[in-house]
């Protein structure tokens, strides 16, 4: 440039020195004219020369930034999918292992760059270390890490997970060694914590993947990157390199490259892409065109031409650009709508402001309302019922500037209107994200139509078989008082005629009096079988006086009968229950411990009655040889109905045996609710 320069200067002041000359006309105006097209030719040349190399700048910087982006994007890319599976978690109950393949599965498909999906629960283990074994995961071909593998294993990990437990959003580990390859890998985790179930929804990439799948075709051999994790200043640490075309052409040799240094943050962590063009980037903008502007400068006409059609070849290729730059923006878009089009619940993505910024297929499905009627239309304006509406706004305010709301981390039961104006009753999650320092939110809706209808048909169920049972419980305490004030009396009366005679009929005779005597004895049995039976239809003393006093009675007969020893402890004193409830501990009494006295074998057997807040513990235990409970043939009902009858009354029932180490029958009641008030 500065050789350039001197010889416009000359020139000029050649021509300075011409126009003192006496020439001709003619020959100054051919000097002139020369002098002219040269210092136009040179003129053009350097413009052209300036040119060239602010284009080649300005097509680097725009490659630079176009596979930042494309990186960035991808980054973006495996956040967002992480916060599907993080809604998927928040909103189910229990995730088995088969529902966690069939959600991850498309997942994977959608985003390429992920290694592998999944959910390590958090444990306290030796020491009072925090771990977090995998107990669920899914990866794209061979497995990266197995089932148990602990998450926090590495120092890298344990600082991301100890960030995400802090954040409502996805963080990024510094990049760490993963395999026996050592390859370079990064956690992208976040903290899910719903009920009593708390650990860490993770993904795993490898930036060399993102690079390269991520890199445009046409510059794999222009341009040369370097991808940093930049988190720290003072220690930058390389994750992954592409390198391009790296033969400099002998033109090159000792020429400064320009590097193109673009830093972006993905999930709260910084990093840093370094673009330097190769030899080959540089040598499509070093051509002839400079030289060819500058001879044609000496035919002012064809020199214009050549101008404008230069100008509209750069034209047509920034436009070209700008045209790739959009389709790009448009795929990415195109990418998460597929995510949510195949998603079975309704996703819904809220702005700050309350509006719908997404509303996918099974929201239209499932409120009946087209996406087009609900974008930019408040949420709460079209959905929420209006007893509810300004309580709702006033939440949206306050989740707006902090993130935090009742349905965040959660699963809500709630009712929302249709666009018939009827209501549905919807169960509800809400994952926050940051929108220009303030929060907007990620919502996944499910319908529970159907299973408020099951549960309700259940509930009937319920109800009418409790009434069968305390049906049942009625006849049988009518049967007894029949035969209590029935033949009981009637065998009493005629007991008592025979001990009122004088004496034995028959005078003398041995064989009357033998059987005078033999028949009073059998009316003293078929008393006692009388009231033996009227015990077991329905213990007076259950309804005289509590369960505790009727398993008394109850373990009292059973240990005069003869048998393993029997033992009763119990905390309720003379406390009374719900009738139906003591009336189910009694026959569930009644059945553990007649299976234990007539097939255990058992020498010993322990009962206990607990009362415990609104529950009531029952538990049977043998010593006896026990059985496999897998093995319970058909028509032994004896089990199955101490089951049934747990769970008409809410309750539970659990039967643990072993062969040759004895059975325990466990059963835990409410003494509290609809099923015990009736």
């Amino acid at each position: 440039m500065v050789s350039q320069k001197s010889n416009l200067q000359g020139i000029h002041h050649a021509s300075g020195k011409m126009s003192l000359l006496n020439c001709s006309g003619r020959w100054v105006l051919i000097v002139l004219c020369a002098l002219a097209g040269v210092i136009l030719a040179i003129a053009l040349v350097l413009v052209f020369m300036q040119r060239e190399q602010r284009v080649a700048e300005a097509t680097f910087q725009f490659y630079a930034q176009r596979q930042s982006d494309r990186i960035r994007r991808a980054v973006d890319g495996v956040a967002d999918s992480l916060l599907v599976l993080h809604a998927f978690f928040d909103g189910s109950d229990l995730v088995e292992s088969d529902e966690f393949d069939v959600f991850t599965e498309p997942l994977i498909h959608a985003t390429p760059d992920v290694l592998c999906f999944g959910w390590a629960q958090s444990r306290n283990g030796e020491g009072g270390r925090e771990s977090f074994p995998i107990l669920l995961s899914a990866s794209r071909g061979e497995p990266i890490v197995e089932p148990g593998w602990d998450l926090a294993s590495t120092q890298e990990c344990r600082d991301a997970i100890a960030k995400a437990q802090n954040s409502m959003t996805p963080v990024l580990s510094a990049p760490f060694s993963l395999g026996d390859n050592h390859r370079t890998a990064v956690l992208v985790a976040a903290h899910l914590k719903h009920d009593d179930l708390e650990g860490i929804v993770f993904a795993i990439f490898m930036p060399a993947m993102v690079v390269n799948d991520w890199m445009v075709p046409q510059y794999e051999e222009l341009l040369t990157i370097r991808l940093f994790d930049a988190q720290e200043q003072a220690s930058l640490l390389l994750m992954a390199q592409h390198a391009g075309d790296t033969a400099d052409s002998p033109a090159e040799v000792g020429r400064e490259k320009q590097v193109f240094a673009n830093t972006f943050r993905v999930a709260d962590r910084t990093w840093l892409i370094e673009t330097e063009p190769t030899a080959a980037a540089y040598a499509q903008f070093r051509g002839w065109q400079p030289w060819g502007v500058g001879f044609a400068a000496l035919l002012l006409t064809a020199s214009g031409v050549g101008i404008l059609v230069l100008l509209a070849v750069r034209t047509s290729q920034v436009e070209q650009l700008v045209a790739i730059r959009t389709a790009e923006v448009k795929e990415s878009e195109e990418r998460l709508r597929t995510i949510t089009n195949a998603a079975l619940d309704a996703v819904v993505m809220v702005q700050p402001d309350g509006a719908v910024a997404h509303w996918n297929p099974a929201a239209e499905r499932m409120f009946g309302f087209r996406q087009s009627e609900m974008l930019g239309k408040n949420v709460h304006a079209m959905l929420t019922p209006e007893p509810y509406r300004e309580q709702a706004m006033q939440a949206l305010n306050r989740f707006t500037e902090t993130g935090e709301g009742k349905a965040v981390g959660k699963v809500l039961e709630l009712e929302a209107v249709r666009s018939d104006g009827t209501l549905l009753p919807i169960e509800i999650s809400v994952a926050p994200i940051a929108v220009d320092h303030r929060w907007g939110a990620v919502a996944i809706v499910r319908d529970i139509t159907e299973r408020h209808a099951a549960q309700e048909a259940i509930l009937k169920e319920q109800k009418l078989l409790r009434q069968m049972l305390e049906f049942q419980e009625r006849e049988r305490k009518l049967i007894a008082y029949e035969i209590h004030d029935g033949l009981v009396q009637q065998l009493t009366g005629a007991h008592m005629t025979f001990q009122s005679l004088p004496q034995a009929p028959g005078g003398d005779d041995p064989t009357a009096r033998d059987r005078f005597e033999a028949a009073s004895g059998l009316l003293c049995d078929a008393i006692a079988e009388a009231r033996r039976l009227i015990s077991g239809l329905r213990p007076p003393v259950l309804d005289e006086s509590g369960l505790e006093p009727a398993v008394t009675l109850l373990v009292d007969q059973q240990n005069r009968r003869g048998g393993p020893q029997i033992d009763f402890v119990s905390d309720l004193g003379d406390r009374r229950l719900p009738p139906l409830i003591e009336v189910a501990a009694f026959r569930i009494i009644q059945e553990g411990l007649s299976n234990a006295c007539r097939h255990s074998r058992a020498d010993h057997v322990g009962i206990e009655l607990h009362a415990n807040g609104g529950g009531l513990r029952v538990r049977v235990q043998d010593s006896g040889k026990g059985f496999d409970p897998s093995q319970v043939g058909a028509g032994h009902f004896g089990l199955q109905g101490i089951r049934e009858r747990a769970r008409l009354l809410g309750g539970a029932a659990d039967v643990h045996s072993v062969p040759g180490q004895g059975t325990t029958v466990q059963v835990t009641l409410p003494v509290s609710g609809p099923a015990a008030a009736m």
